[in-house]
């Protein structure tokens, strides 16, 4: 129930950024190229060494 209140409030708030026209009209397209090309890549980095290399990891990547 808690992560459904958090989507609800996320949603509120993009609603209430995009009726006030807060950010410029470029935003949507810088956040998703931070995302994209720092943020992403950043978890990886981090996720990657945790990784225990198993034949369930290897068999999606393979038939991927």
């Amino acid at each position: 129930m808690e992560n459904f209140s958090l989507i609800i409030v996320a949603i509120i708030i993009g609603y209430a950024l995009q009726k006030f026209k807060i950010f410029s009209h470029e935003t949507p397209i810088i956040l998703n190229q931070y995302i994209i090309y720092i943020s992403l890549p950043a978890i990886i980095l981090l996720q990657v060494p945790k990784l225990t290399i198993s034949i369930d990891i290897i068999i999606p990547a393979i038939i991927a």
